[in-house]
């Protein structure tokens, strides 16, 4: 999550990672993020049309005064003009394009429209070479960028009509009208295709935050179903089968052991905890859960790994481990745990009858879904081999 400031609007966006995401931490917390970012465009562009605009004046001015005009109200008009652009491109930086600002801008530069006669010549004028058209354009600019039509339209012919009222001749009205109208409508346009992408954004989101939250839910399903397989099916297998004839404390223990997890099926969590485990203690704790069967463990060099995948590492191997208890004929298995180019690599090794991996039928779920879904859902992989009376080893290994 990475977050960054609007420059002078004390609005902050956060970059979420599931695609794009804005969520704003301010004073405008209804914006989308188009409007957010075209705020911060629109107030760097209102900061350097208004600095700039003023030195082009300062130099136009003196420029022009070819003819009768008040030299120390030109020189106030100019140094207003500087001094108020340098306080508003920084409150703009500070606060952002907000509208008090806005309005202050429109208010002293109409205030200064008022001294045109006086400080522009009046064949200038006439000849509409006017500094003062284009100082009056750039509040139209600036009063479109920050508001919606319904406000920056009449501000526009309200700067309109300071013009035509300070000049004799007003030739070069339309041409404000003009601006006014094609950059409300410019503005409008850009305004509503921002949010319109805002809304498509938002729909996407939205899906795939409902896609990810299926895949969870059938992930956990399918956990429910190997808890299931390994467990109490397991334990049914296994008492149908003739094993023992006659009550057993193996069998108990194993029945009491299936009832737990049971019962923890709507709690199993959905978010693995970060904290490491070693892989050997997992290891052996499965190959306790076992009995009967005899289990020899090697994992001097199994080192750790985040405890959800000891938990995968353990349940896979207690599956192997309760096949060859039902299918594979011999009294025994080995696991073996180690490092190897930076995987972890358990295997359940046995020397019994065997088997034809290609030949299980696909409604068993043992190897599918207990043992290889299993490791997969960790990030890792499984894998079997086996043959008709050479026995069967089962590889783990993690990462994939």
């Amino acid at each position: 999550m990475l977050p960054w400031e609007l420059p002078g609007t004390g609005e902050r966006l956060l970059e979420i990672k599931s695609g794009w995401r804005f969520v704003l931490r301010g004073r405008d917390a209804g914006s989308g993020a188009s409007d957010l970012a075209l705020r911060r465009l629109t107030s760097r562009f209102a900061i350097a049309l208004r600095l700039f605009s003023a030195i082009a004046f300062a130099i136009a001015g003196p420029l022009a005064a070819t003819g009768p005009v008040s030299a120390p109200l030109l020189g106030a008009v100019l140094a207003v003009l500087c001094g108020w652009s340098v306080i508003f491109a920084w409150l703009v930086w500070r606060r952002g394009l907000i509208a008090p600002l806005v309005l202050a801008d429109a208010a002293v530069i109409l205030a200064l429209l008022c001294a045109h006669q006086q400080v522009v010549p009046a064949a200038v004028i006439a000849a509409g070479t006017t500094w003062m058209l284009p100082l009056a354009s750039t509040v139209v600019f600036i009063a479109q960028l920050a508001f919606a039509p319904v406000t920056g339209v009449p501000l526009g012919l309200a700067v309109t009509a300071v013009y035509i009222a300070t000049v004799p001749r007003p030739a070069d009205a339309p041409f404000l009208v003009l601006q006014t109208v094609l950059t409300a409508a410019l503005m409008a346009l850009v305004r509503g295709g921002g949010r319109s992408a805002d809304a498509l954004l938002a729909q996407r989101l939205q899906t795939e935050q409902e896609l990810l939250a299926d895949q969870a839910r059938r992930a956990d399903q399918r956990e429910q179903f190997r808890q299931l397989h390994d467990t109490i099916l397991a334990t049914l297998t296994i008492t149908g089968s003739g094993t023992y004839r006659g009550p057993s404390p193996v069998l108990a223990a194993q029945a009491a052991r299936d009832l737990l997890v049971l019962r923890a099926l709507p709690a199993v969590p959905g978010t693995p905890a970060a904290a490491a485990a070693p892989l050997a203690g997992a290891l052996r704790a499965a190959a306790a859960a076992a009995a009967p069967l005899r289990v020899r463990v090697s994992a001097a060099r199994a080192g750790t790994v985040p405890e959800p995948v000891a938990e995968r590492f353990a349940e896979c191997a207690g599956e192997a481990l309760r096949n060859v208890l039902q299918h594979a004929g011999v009294p025994e298995a080995e696991v073996r745990a180690r490092q190897e180019d930076g995987r972890h690599v358990v295997e359940v090794i046995d020397h019994g009858q065997g088997f034809d991996p290609q030949a299980v039928p696909r409604a068993r779920r043992g190897i599918r879904e207990s043992i290889r879904g299993r490791m997969a859902a960790a990030g890792g992989t499984a894998a079997v081999s086996s043959e008709p009376g050479a026995g069967t080893t089962v590889t783990l290994r993690w990462p994939a």
